[in-house]
């Protein structure tokens, strides 16, 4: 079987991980609470900061690389 070489690649919006880590660093300054067993993206939160972060990203994204990658293999 050939090696795989890339195609095509891309930058995307990476809101997911931004928003994990800045309510992480909120919940470990005592600004953000949630619950034992909810998941970060359970919380209401989540949605609002995501769609935050991805403007973020996508308004920077003309000026520098985004954080999150897409690459296409054959």
């Amino acid at each position: 079987m050939p090696p795989l070489r890339p195609r095509r690649r891309s930058y995307t919006q990476g809101a997911p991980f931004w928003t994990v880590s800045l309510l992480d660093v909120l919940e470990r300054r005592g600004l953000f609470r949630r619950r034992p067993d909810q998941s970060m993206v359970e919380h209401p939160l989540f949605g609002p900061v995501a769609a935050a972060t991805a403007a973020f990203d996508i308004a920077r994204r003309p000026f520098a690389p985004t954080s999150q990658m897409v690459a296409v293999l054959s």
